[in-house]
């Protein structure tokens, strides 16, 4: 299995997910966090299971939660999968 990397920016937005979620519910912000880490597992045995992004180098791993689905945003390098970025589906992106 190939190794798994993040990058500052996702574990960043790891920390505001859970943050986010944590103010309403630290049940649900574990659980959005266990899901995020199942879904970063697959990407270790079958990295090409996201979707590519047309015109990019990065593909989108959809991770199903409540009534959306966190992406994670990752990058296939020579010698591991580098999650880049992560959010809500539902969030509103700058």
């Amino acid at each position: 299995m190939i190794p798994l990397r993040w990058a500052p920016g996702a574990v960043a937005d790891l920390a505001r997910l859970r943050a986010f979620l944590g103010d309403k519910s630290t049940a649900a912000a574990a659980r959005a966090a266990q899901r995020i880490r199942e879904a970063a597992e697959l990407l270790r045995a079958q990295p090409e299971l996201g979707q590519a992004v047309e015109g990019e180098v990065f593909r989108d791993l959809l991770a199903p939660f409540g009534g959306g689905a966190f992406v994670l945003r990752y990058r296939i390098d020579e010698d591991a999968v580098f999650v880049v970025r992560v959010w809500h589906g539902r969030e509103e992106r700058r």
